[in-house]
Parts: C-alpha cells; sequence; structure tokens
C-alpha cells in the first residue's frame, strides 16, 4: 500500500477534512478525477490507513455544498493544497453560527448515516496510508 505521498499526483489528492483527531479520521479527495469520500478504520492506529469509497454523486453534492457553508462561515482550515499542507484561514468566531444556521438537514443527516448505512454499500476505490 503506498502512502498519500507516493499517490499524491493530478489523478490523486486529499481536498478536505470533515472529521479530525489527531490527523484527518475522513474526508474528500480526489481520485481519478472525481471527488469521492474517504475515512480511516482505524483512528487510534499510529500508522492510519484511509480507505477511498465511490461516492453517489447525490451524497457527494450534499456534502460539497455543506464544505462550501462551512468554508464560508467557519474556514478552509480543513482544507489542503496540492502538496498535502493544510489552509489555515479561520473566519472571525462570530460568523461561525451562520454556518450551523444554514447547514443544511440532508447533511446532517448524511453525516450520521453514512457508517451506518451506506460505507457498506458503496464500492471501495482503494486504499492509501499517512500521513498528510
Amino acid at each position: 500500500m503506498k502512502s498519500m505521498s507516493e499517490l499524491r499526483s493530478k489523478h490523486f489528492r486529499v481536498l478536505y477534512h470533515l472529521n479530525y483527531y489527531d490527523g484527518p479520521i475522513s474526508g474528500v479527495c480526489l481520485w481519478n478525477g472525481e471527488t469521492h469520500y474517504f475515512e480511516c478504520r482505524d483512528p487510534d492506529s499510529m500508522s492510519r490507513t484511509y480507505i477511498v469509497y465511490k461516492t453517489p454523486s447525490t451524497d457527494m453534492d450534499i456534502i460539497s455544498k455543506n464544505h462550501e457553508l462551512f468554508s464560508k462561515y467557519v474556514g478552509t482550515h480543513t482544507e489542503y493544497d496540492e502538496n498535502g499542507r493544510r489552509h489555515y484561514n479561520l473566519r472571525p468566531y462570530s460568523s461561525h453560527k451562520k454556518f450551523y444556521e444554514n447547514q443544511a438537514q440532508s447533511f446532517y443527516t448524511l453525516k450520521f448515516d453514512i457508517r451506518k448505512k451506506y460505507l457498506e454499500n458503496w464500492e471501495i476505490l482503494g486504499r492509501f496510508k499517512s500521513p498528510f
């Protein structure tokens, strides 16, 4: 299995994370020109392995729209550039509540249902290892 730095190219890179604890746990990546959801299978491991899932376009649209709102009102600190480095642009705290007020119910539902309902039915496209 290759590390993310070995895979990084115009065909693969992490775009942003959705969940983070001592490193990304889940997020969205570019895989062969398409965006897909990825998730760490063992977040407590020192060497994390991530699984990339073929994500239905309707679900990817919900995730992407929510991320646009997050970037607008909270910040771009969850995003990665072409070299795998994070942005550190945090918006003023006073604007954060606008994200929660505008967050789509469809994303809130999807976020909590992904692991329970969807991942077992989504095709696995590949795997990659940290570090980011």
